[in-house]
């Protein structure tokens, strides 16, 4: 898939009624998607396989990235409203500076679950990420985010 974009990726599902899931990524690259889209508009009929472009939206789960482990029902999310998009100011527990990026890759994988990653990209402006002690004004779970129309 490096091939064809170096940022695709993909995921494949567990069997359920004889069937997987392959999901292609742009790993939340917006200038990867039409990458995705011809990869998508490729993909052969295959009884055993269902082609999924983008991650969905799923349950959120618990991440564990590079020795931490976040529990989606501790993360914190005040939602802002900013013109067409909204802006996600994300509480996590334990985050610091020190180790934002594996924070940040974590917070990624989790928004993706709760919002799909093409809503992510699209509909998401800005994304902050602090410690769940700064939390301030309204905020919702990942699994009430999910239920927002992002």
């Amino acid at each position: 898939m490096h091939k064809i974009h170096s940022s695709l990726t993909f995921e494949f599902s567990p069997v359920h009624d004889n069937q997987r899931e392959f999901v292609i990524s742009a790993d939340g690259i917006k200038d990867a998607f039409p990458a995705v889209e011809a990869l998508y508009a490729a993909a052969p009929l295959l009884p055993r396989w269902k082609f999924i472009k983008f991650r969905p939206r799923r349950e959120p789960a618990d991440i564990t990235y590079e020795a931490i482990t976040i529990k989606a029902m501790d993360v914190l999310i005040r939602v802002e409203q900013n013109g067409a998009l909204i802006d996600l100011f994300v509480y996590v527990p334990g985050y610091s500076k020190k180790a934002h990026n594996a924070y940040a890759a974590i917070v990624f994988l989790m928004l993706d679950q709760a919002l799909g990653e093409y809503e992510v990209e699209t509909k998401i402006g800005g994304i902050r990420i602090d410690s769940i002690d700064k939390a301030v004004g309204r905020t919702v779970t990942l699994a009430e985010l999910s239920n927002l129309n992002a």
